[in-house]
């Protein structure tokens, strides 16, 4: 991690093209290299910037593999991520070469708009199917894989449709080295269950930072609505305590869907209530979304939130500068704020106004 690192070591990276190691052709010519992990809603990034004065480097296909290493030369190298080439740049003088590549093809068939329904399923098997469409590998976690679904009316793309379900369930809908990730936000572990190690950050550690706590924190509670179709009656349920309470829009079908929204909105609410940015003075390449952070050395009111990674940004340099700038968020999952049923809504409900799909699209 960053407070064991040394500042004499020499930061080093790998870059594998198509299957074939190409770093020693590269590394005397690498003027910028930008690689930016974000746990959820966009792919992973690369940007690499090269001199080519003298006409040396050839310029990659667009949907190439493109998979890169950082790491130090003392202690070895972390792979960042698999990413697919979607803009290439060529520009001078001097000739530069600008290489643009994401974890996903967010213009391909992933974005491609699709009409077709989801009944008596599972979160698994939706994205089982949707991850064997595209070639990818399904990483579902086992607590939200039997989750049922039992209609689902799709108008959106794969991409789109799979982050509604996170929206839902309060979890990650991403692509990462070539599998699709569906795993609850905030709760760091891995796809399998296992617990991501903690790191701790102290204020040497850093160069910059900012920390804000927003006033989105002052809501104590959010309630949502369903309909009893048997009962010809509205319910409500909320999650959190009654005061300055959210609502959500709309009526949910059920009482499961309700208390799920209602808990996922809740955990957004948390986790928005604090940020924390930080420039680490020395890169780090073993950092990365989703991983539990402990702050020391700043005042109290900022290290006793429980903190996690929520996006990370690699910059490397070809004189060897290597930095790595961090956000951070408060850690709050919808496992921790477990909706109940208030008394039943029977004043001013129209059943007519009722939604009549499981989950809606904002």
């Amino acid at each position: 991690m960053a407070s064991e690192r040394s500042a004499i070591v020499r930061p080093v990276f790998k870059v594998v093209v198509g299957g074939m190691d190409v770093t020693r052709r590269l590394e005397s010519h690498l003027s910028n290299m930008t690689l930016i992990a974000c746990r959820e809603d966009h792919a992973d990034q690369l940007e690499l910037e090269f001199e080519d004065t003298a006409g040396r480097i050839s310029m990659p296909r667009k949907g190439v593999s493109i998979e890169v290493s950082l790491g130090f030369d003392t202690s070895g190298m972390c792979l960042q991520g698999s990413y697919v080439v979607d803009e290439v740049e060529h520009r001078g003088a001097p000739d530069t070469i600008t290489v643009r590549a994401r974890s996903a093809r967010v213009s391909g068939p992933l974005a491609v708009r699709k009409e077709r329904s989801w009944s008596g399923t599972t979160v698994g098997h939706i994205v089982s199917v949707i991850a064997g469409e595209h070639g990818l590998k399904p990483r579902v976690s086992d607590k939200l894989a039997s989750e049922p679904v039992s209609q689902l009316d799709q108008t959106e793309s794969d991409m789109a449709l799979l982050r509604r379900l996170g929206k839902h369930w309060d979890a990650v809908a991403t692509v990462k080295n070539g599998c699709l990730v569906f795993a609850p936000i905030g709760e760091a572990k891995t796809v399998s269950g296992t617990s991501l190690p903690a790191i701790t950050l102290r204020r040497g550690n850093g160069d910059r930072h900012h920390f804000q706590e927003i006033d989105r924190s002052a809501y104590t509670g959010v309630r949502a609505r369903w309909y009893d179709m048997h009962g010809a009656r509205g319910h409500l349920t909320l999650a959190g305590k009654n005061g300055h309470v959210k609502i959500l829009r709309g009526d949910f079908p059920t009482e499961a869907d309700a208390k799920r929204a209602a808990e996922a909105e809740l955990a957004r609410v948390k986790r928005g209530a604090a940020t924390f940015t930080l420039d680490l003075a020395i890169g780090c390449p073993d950092i990365f979304p989703e991983m539990p952070v402990k702050l020391a050395g700043w005042p109290e009111a900022i290290t006793a939130y429980e903190w996690i990674v929520a996006k990370v940004t690699h910059k490397l340099d070809g004189n060897g500068g290597y930095l790595t700038s961090l956000e951070l968020e408060n850690r709050a999952g919808a496992s921790g704020h477990i909706a109940t049923n208030e008394d039943d809504d029977t004043n001013g409900y129209n059943a007519a106004d009722n939604s009549d799909i499981s989950f809606k699209q904002s």
